[in-house]
Parts: structure tokens; sequence; C-alpha cells
């Protein structure tokens, strides 16, 4: 009779730890699945269609001014011999807020968010008649809205091109400063980033640091860019052995800086 008890008791236990397993393990993660899935669809009320891009957007987007935007983008892709075949959906905010809530209310001051593994790019309120973005960061409104849909495809090219897994662990210099090259443009002011990189001293960039503010992050953003672009276009590096190689930022920056001041190197892009 006791035995009987201890048994039933037993049963039940484990069948209620069983349940938490079933639960945390396997229902959480797929009800999660699902709301990430569908949550940035609850933002945007418009849609269309252009070749692999889905567009989504909170209000209606002229389609004359959308297209030349993505010819411009496509128009860059050519240039570097890039070939975007996978549908990627665009979502176009027309407010900061919107913006801001479809991003799981994160990268608020930034142009655009790519979320690799869903294939979609949430981009900042836009200006399509001017091609330009408009973040309330001054003096950052300039960037070009194509650039940053540039910038944020490359993301998802370079998963497609080394792997999801690999483009997490890859160092962000490398993700973001290759993405920024394609774009082949920079949110700072580049004479401006020269004069940092090449005319600072030590104290004044320490100062320069603890300031914190978007400047400090925009400046990171070219280093970055000038960095691949010194080892891609300059010394004509292969993408596979950029990707694979280790590099000494250090000793890399004073061979760039050595160069731009020899004239040997010359970086004059926007």
């Amino acid at each position: 009779m006791i035995d009987h008890i201890f048994n039933k008791i037993n049963y039940y236990l484990k069948k209620k730890y069983d349940t938490k397993k079933i639960l945390l393990n396997t229902v959480l993660p797929n009800v999660f699945l699902v709301f990430a899935f569908f949550y940035h669809f609850a933002f945007y009320s418009f849609q269309q269609k252009r070749d692999h891009y889905k567009i989504y957007s909170e209000t209606p987007i002229d389609s004359l001014r959308l297209n030349k935007i993505i010819d411009l983008v496509d128009e860059k892709f050519n240039q570097n011999n890039i070939k975007l075949d996978t549908d990627i959906s665009l979502f176009f905010s027309a407010t900061s807020n919107n913006y801001f809530a479809s991003n799981f209310f994160r990268g608020k001051h930034t142009g655009g968010m790519s979320y690799n593994n869903l294939n979609r790019i949430i981009i900042c309120p836009s200006d399509f008649e001017n091609n330009k973005i408009t973040r309330s960061i001054d003096p950052y409104n300039h960037r070009k809205l194509s650039d940053i849909l540039v910038h944020e495809l490359t993301h998802q090219h370079l998963v497609k091109k080394i792997g999801l897994l690999k483009s997490y662990f890859i160092e962000k210099w490398k993700n973001e400063g290759y993405c920024e090259y394609i774009a082949n443009s920079s949110t700072i002011d580049i004479e401006l980033a020269k004069e940092i990189f090449l005319n600072y001293n030590e104290k004044q960039k320490e100062t320069f640091y603890k300031k914190k503010d978007f400047t400090c992050i925009v400046y990171d953003y070219f280093k970055y860019r000038i960095r691949v672009d010194y080892l891609l276009t300059y010394k004509k590096i292969d993408f596979d052995t950029f990707i694979k190689s280790k590099y000494n930022i250090m000793d890399l920056e004073k061979e760039i800086k050595a160069s731009l001041i020899s004239g040997e190197y010359i970086f004059n892009q926007q």
C-alpha cells in the first residue's frame, strides 16, 4: 500500500517535471520564433515588390521614387560584381517611434538594422525624393538613403557568402568596414575623419573619445572602412584572404597613415 502511494507521487512529480521540460525546451522557443517572425509586420501596413525586394512601409511610398533609390542600390552592387539573388524584405518607417518599436526597442539612432536570419532590413525615416535619411541626430542627416540600404544589404550578402555563424563571429571592423566600403560612403565628414586619423596625437584622441557622442561612433566606422579600402583597393587582397587573415590593427593603421602621408595611397571618397 505504501509502495503504491510512493509510486503515485513519483509518477506525478515526474510528469510535472516533464511538462516543465516540454514548456521550456519546446513550447516557449517556438512561441518566441513565431512572435519574432510576425513581429515586424504589425508596424507596416503597405506592401509592394521590386525584383527580389519585398517592400513594406508604414505609409505609402511613391513607386517611381522608390525605384530610383533601388536603381542606385543595384548600381553599386553591379559595380562591385555582387549579385543579390535572395528575396529580402525591406521595412521603411515613417516615424522615429515606429522605427524604434519595430526594432524591438533598440537602435534608435541608427540608419538601418539588418536581421540576417530573417532576410529583413528595417530602415529609419527617410526622404525618398531627396535620397536621404531623416534621423534626428544633427549633423548626421546627410547620409544617403541608397547608401544605408547598400550597407545593410551587404550584411545580408556577407551572411550568404561566409555563412550565418561565421558572420556573427567575424571581427566588427571587417563586418562593418566591408559594408561601408561597398556603400562607398561614410556618415562622418571625410576631411574631419582624415584630420583625426592623420594628425591627432594620443592625448587629442583620448579627449575625442571621452565625449562618447555619435561622432566617436561614426569615426570608428570610418576607420573600419579605410582599413578595408586600403587592403582591398590599394593592396588588392582578395576577399577570402581578407576574411581569413588576422591583422595587427596598430601596425595596419601605421601602414595606412604612412601611405596616406607619402601619397602612395589616396583616399578621397565621400
